[in-house]
Parts: C-alpha cells; structure tokens; sequence
C-alpha cells in the first residue's frame, strides 16, 4: 500500500531472467493487457452474453461497442493515458462501461464504494488527484453527484472532466448513450491501454483504523490473479 502524489511513483526494478521465466512459466507474467480483453472477447465470443444485469443482456459486441464510443468520449474530453479516472456509483451498467473505457485507453480507474462520505471522499480526492471524476446523481436519499460538487471545491480541485452518471447535473458531462445497432462504431485513433506493468487501477481501503491508503494495481497484476483463479491455484 502506498501513500501516493501526482504522477504515480513507479520503481522499475530489474527482473533476473530466470525468476521472469519462472513467472511466466507459471502464468503469472505475461504481455497482456487489461485494456484489450473486451476486445479480445468481442472477437472470440462476439455474440454470447457477456453481461446480465436487471433482465438486460450485453454480448461481448454490444458492449464492446459502447465501451469504444464511451472511450471516444473521454478522449474527447482530454483524457490521456497515464490520467486518473475516480468514479463513486451505485451498481450499474454506466458505470462498467465507464471503466473499461478507461481501461482501453490508458487511464489509471480509480472506482471508490458508494458508502463513503465526505470525510472518507475528501482525503482520496486529494491523494489521487484525479484527472476527471464521475458520480451517480443519486444514492438513496443522497445527491451524490452535488455532494461531491462542493466537496470538489471546497478541496480547490478542479477535474478536467466532471460526470454524472444516471441523471443530469448542471455544467457536467453524461457518459455517452449505448450506440444504435446500425451506428458504425470503430477504435480507430483510440490511444493504447497501459503497458503491462503500469499502473491500471488504484484501491482505497476501508480506511477504519486510519486513512484509506491506495493500493496500485497493473495488467500483469489482475490477469495474474485471473489466471490463478481459472486454474483454482
């Protein structure tokens, strides 16, 4: 666990040649990317499900699609590989969609449980310094979206990209709608995902017996894990 600033602190050591050969011999070390494996399931498994959620299913295609017009959007937005994209919502399709965007195109996802609240919020803000941020408009009784809107300015942080996912907020962006299914949708100009030892994805913990302290993930580390679980070691 690390305390982090902007950008992210990376040691590269040097890796003797045998323990990477023995790492890769065990599936542990590989080349692979996490920003290509929905491209990579849109190719292979095109037309099965990739998603269920609330009666709707996604195949790998259909998402794949929305996923690239959504990483368009955030390359529209300014977005760049290496950026930080922290994201606080409720369980739900946008907000997937929203970070395997911005797994496809480089950027370090910083997703953060709902449950947090402004103490919590306030110190992550400032330790991440995200490049853009995105918030459910509404969870449960709270206007999440607004909250972190104050919050934002109170901290004097100011996102290159706010935006509200499930409603409208005055002045910030909504995550692009799943295209139609005649729409033509292409990767084309889309930057890479981040190489396989650069970070991806950053973690807080809960926080409860001091401040949350980010956890740095890369591709080699989640298709490690992945890879362990497909074949139960």
């Amino acid at each position: 666990m690390v305390g982090l600033s902007a950008p992210f602190p990376r040691p590269q050591p040097a890796q003797p040649a045998a323990v990477d050969r023995h790492y890769r011999d065990l599936g542990w070390r590989g080349d692979g990317r996490i920003g290509w494996t929905l491209t990579a399931g849109a190719e292979q498994w095109g037309h099965w499900d990739a998603l269920v959620f609330e009666g709707r299913r996604w195949s790998y295609r259909a998402l794949w699609r929305w996923v690239t017009a959504v990483a368009h959007q955030l390359v529209d937005c300014g977005l760049e590989p290496g950026d930080r994209l922290l994201w606080q919502a409720t369980n739900s399709v946008e907000a997937l969609v929203l970070h395997l965007a911005g797994w496809r195109i480089g950027v370090c996802c910083v997703p953060v449980v709902p449950i947090y609240r402004e103490h919590e919020m306030a110190h992550i803000l400032r330790n991440a310094a995200p490049t853009a941020v995105a918030f459910s408009t509404q969870v449960g009784s709270r206007e999440l979206a607004a909250e972190m809107a104050d919050l934002l300015d109170q901290l004097d942080l100011a996102p290159r990209l706010r935006m509200a996912l499930g409603g409208e907020v005055d002045g910030w962006s909504r995550l692009a709608a799943e295209p139609d299914r005649d729409a033509v949708v292409s990767d084309d100009g889309l930057p890479e995902p981040a190489d396989p030892d650069q970070p991806c994805l950053l973690l807080y913990t809960s926080g409860t017996t001091a401040a949350p302290k980010g956890a740095l993930h890369s591709s080699t580390t989640l298709l490690a894990d992945s890879r362990r679980g497909c074949r139960g070691r």
